[in-house]
């Protein structure tokens, strides 16, 4: 029987710094196929990785896998590793950040999930509240033509 094979996969990060100058930075995602929950960023000194768990990403569908990621770029892109601020208010911004970079499918997957009750937690919020979040930070306004109605 052979074992499953895992391979980080490194992707560039654009991150700007406080001068507004843009550079790119190497982040790693490892998948983590018996980590609790979905996903984490860490960084040590200056390497930033996602873990994720590729099991409940695959579980959750390929919208919200995007919606996740987003999620956890946002962390890197929005420097929360680099500023001293409260975990609720890193994980607000980082659903407001996902929520307007991410395809509109994939948004609005993430909505719908927290509008069902999941993804809470202690420092994310609510589902009722992280909902409400994206949804007013969305980068797009649905419609009826799309079949997408405003809730």
């Amino acid at each position: 029987m052979s074992r499953p094979v895992y391979f980080a996969c490194i992707l560039i990060a654009l991150i700007s710094n406080a001068a507004g100058f843009v550079k790119a930075q190497v982040v790693m995602e490892v998948p983590r196929p018996f980590m609790p929950g979905v996903a984490k960023t860490v960084v040590r000194g200056n390497q930033a990785v996602i873990y994720y768990n590729p099991v409940a990403l695959r579980r959750m569908g390929p919208a919200m896998d995007e919606f996740v990621r987003a999620h956890e770029y946002g962390h890197i892109r929005l420097g929360h590793f680099r500023r001293n601020m409260p975990q609720r208010i890193r994980e607000a911004e980082a659903d407001i950040y996902a929520a307007r970079v991410a395809s509109p499918r994939s948004v609005l997957a993430a909505r719908q999930w927290f509008i069902s009750g999941n993804g809470g937690g202690l420092y994310h919020g609510s589902p009722r509240a992280r909902a409400a979040r994206v949804s007013r930070s969305m980068s797009f306004r649905p419609n009826y033509r799309l079949g997408i109605r405003n809730r």
